[in-house]
């Protein structure tokens, strides 16, 4: 604000006590300022430094999350590909069984039998076990 404003025809003496009692205001005034900026800098660090932990959690976490689903989606590729596996077995020796069922020729039954191995792809370990 604006400074104390004196008429003329007061003394030396009053006129300097009214600027001392001016300085001493506006120096309370510039501690209060920097003890309130104090308070608002640290406050103001400490929510930033909370802030900061939290977005490194969450990216963590976000992290954490995108491995799951690729390994959720590693694991589901695996899964329809064995099932895949299963089907081609299981569809070949349906067929082997029909052979075997409609051939009474015993030679020809075994060339077919054994184009069905060449042609279908074989069951791996783990659906044989």
């Amino acid at each position: 604000g604006e400074g104390i404003i004196l008429p003329p025809q007061i003394s030396k003496v009053a006129r300097t006590t009214a600027l001392l009692l001016q300085v001493r205001s506006r120096e309370e005034e510039l501690v209060n300022l920097a003890s309130l900026h104090t308070s608002t800098k640290t406050a103001a660090d400490k929510r930033i430094a909370e802030l900061e932990s939290r977005v490194s959690r969450l990216l963590e976490a976000n992290r954490q999350l995108e491995l799951r689903r690729q390994l959720d989606v590693d694991g589901w590729a695996a899964d329809v590909t064995n099932l895949r596996k299963t089907l081609a077995a299981v569809d070949r020796k349906l067929l082997q069984m029909r052979l075997i069922d409609r051939l009474e020729d015993d030679e020809r039954l075994d060339k077919l039998l054994d184009q069905l191995e060449k042609k279908l792809p074989a069951p791996d370990n783990r659906q044989q076990q």
